[in-house]
């Protein structure tokens, strides 16, 4: 299903043009800067991103990589930018629909992040313990899921009025978050969504709400005004 060779001190990944898969191993344990697919039957490679021509799901990028654009991504894989040291921003094409889950894990020199018009679901641990600092969510995000921003710096969260439901521990830990927008529409707030954010000092939530899970706020110390409906 898939083949490979790896060149030169392991820096650049050649791929077969058969190629269907690519082990998600393969690129995250090596030192892998560039990668090359020619006349790819199932794959190929756009702004060091990897993309499957018939699902448009990115499976793999690289440091420097730039989403596509043209329409050709409909989805960020599973683990696509997993633990990427250097890769440092990213702005996600409104062609986009959802964002895997680990997709950014641990990209601890990602500071900003651009979330297009047309994701609706960012997966688990999406941005988890990653660097991120700003974070622009589109309009039609409805699902964030269990821990997608854990441990992260981000300072504020606004959201359009589509969301319906944040996971458990989405924004745990996110000590430096200020300002939080839960626009009328949201449903759920999971367990832990927001424990730990220490800098919080107001919360309002929406008439809209149905369900507040344990812990939701907890250690929020902060926190001189709280309104609920």
């Amino acid at each position: 299903e898939y083949a490979y060779f790896v060149c030169a001190q392991n820096t650049v990944l050649e791929l077969h043009p058969e190629t269907e898969l690519l082990p998600f191993s393969l690129v995250r344990s090596s030192n892998i800067q560039e990668i090359k697919i020619n006349n790819g039957k199932n794959l190929e490679v756009k702004n060091s991103c990897v993309i499957n021509k018939h699902t448009g799901e990115l499976v793999a990028g690289l440091n420097d990589a730039v989403i596509p654009d043209d329409g050709s991504v409909k989805s960020i894989g599973y683990g696509a930018f997993y633990n990427l040291k250097e890769l440092a921003s990213v702005t996600i094409p409104d062609s986009v629909e959802s964002i895997g889950d680990y997709a950014f894990t641990g990209c601890q020199s990602l500071t900003e992040a651009v979330i297009g018009n047309g994701v609706v679901s960012i997966g688990k641990c999406a941005f988890q313990r990653s660097g991120l600092e700003s974070v622009s969510f589109g309009s039609s995000v409805a699902h964030i899921g269990d821990e997608a921003f854990d441990r992260t710096r981000i300072t504020s969260a606004v959201f359009g009025d589509s969301l319906k439901t944040i996971g458990e521990s989405a924004f745990n830990n996110c000590s430096k978050l200020k300002v939080i927008n839960l626009s009328n529409g949201l449903l759920t707030i999971g367990t832990g969504a927001f424990e730990g954010c220490r800098s919080l000092t107001e919360i309002m939530l929406p008439s809209s709400l149905t369900v507040i899970g344990q812990k939701a706020f907890k250690e929020c110390v902060l926190i001189e005004k709280f309104t609920i409906p």
